[in-house]
């Protein structure tokens, strides 16, 4: 075969032209295009120099009745196949972080009475107390199920555990009627008293050793990207919610016990739910049931 050397400014391949048709090489993945018609050298060869210019993009082309498509390698397409699970994990994230955000619950009952009591950034204090008292619970926990990596049954057991504590978060959600925060006469201060009800309250505990450990294991399977990924969008929507909400209840007293809040809960609720049965369906597949 005959070659031509093409070469764009700052980029280096090579064009070839002969019995089998067009050639044009230079890095990354490449894609096959085809032709059978030797009057089309101009157009694929300058179709070829565009798409590797501006893409950067090996393309040939090869005698056929029509253009075709083909990938070279699966590179890109491992690629593609990681970014969507990161974007998987980082939704289930924010899911479970704006569900708990918004959940009645002592923290969240705290922060309202704060907000009441003290203004909206006392609030926002005792809502940024996850930050500072999650930490431990979550080296812990993930120490804990990484001496359990090989015991399949044992996380199984855990993952139904999990899913039917984002069931009853979920039915908790949809039966919901609006937060009526209690007076707190406590001289404590706001932060400090968000830590304390957060490190005794039940829920951090139940949830990182139930679904948020469990899934930030599985997300290190796939990189550690995708385990950052869920644990901040988790917390950005954690803490944000909380602070969305002193925020609001600082506006308005009533939001609370408005239709915009118990709808929001409800639809949150029917989310959760829906995590709940994947959780069940992960469990069982890893008890071998399914």
């Amino acid at each position: 075969d005959q070659r031509r050397e093409v070469a764009g400014p700052g980029i280096g391949g090579h064009a070839g032209h002969g019995d089998h048709g067009i050639f044009f090489g230079g890095r990354g993945e490449g894609i096959l295009l085809s032709a059978d018609r030797d009057g089309l050298w101009r157009l694929t060869s300058l179709i070829a120099l565009l798409h590797v210019t501006f893409i950067t993009l090996p393309i040939g082309v090869d005698t056929d009745d029509e253009f075709s498509i083909v990938p070279i390698n699966s590179g890109g397409i491992q690629l593609q196949h990681m970014g969507q699970q990161i974007l998987s994990f980082l939704t289930t994230g924010s899911i479970l972080g704006l569900s708990a955000g918004f959940a009645p619950g002592p923290l969240l009952t705290l922060v309202v009475a704060e907000t009441l009591q003290h203004g909206m950034k006392a609030g926002v204090r005792v809502a940024l107390a996850p930050i500072l008292t999650d930490l431990p619970i979550i080296i812990l926990t993930l120490f804990f199920l990484a001496k359990l990596s090989r015991f399949h049954h044992v996380l199984g057991a855990i993952s139904i555990l999990g899913a039917c504590f984002i069931l009853y978060l979920g039915i908790k959600n949809i039966k919901t009627t609006g937060v009526n925060p209690e007076q707190d006469p406590s001289p404590l201060r706001s932060l400090q008293k968000g830590i304390f009800v957060n490190a005794l309250s039940p829920y951090p505990y139940l949830f990182w050793f139930t679904v948020g450990g469990p899934t930030t294991m599985k997300a290190m399977e796939v990189s550690l990207i995708a385990a950052i990924y869920f644990i901040g969008s988790f917390y950005v929507l954690l803490v944000g919610a909380k602070i969305v909400l002193a925020v609001l209840v600082g506006q308005s007293r009533s939001f609370l016990q408005g239709n915009i809040y118990i709808s929001i809960m409800r639809l949150l609720g029917v989310v959760l739910i829906v995590l709940a049965c994947i959780l069940l369906r992960d469990g069982l597949h890893l008890l071998n049931i399914l």
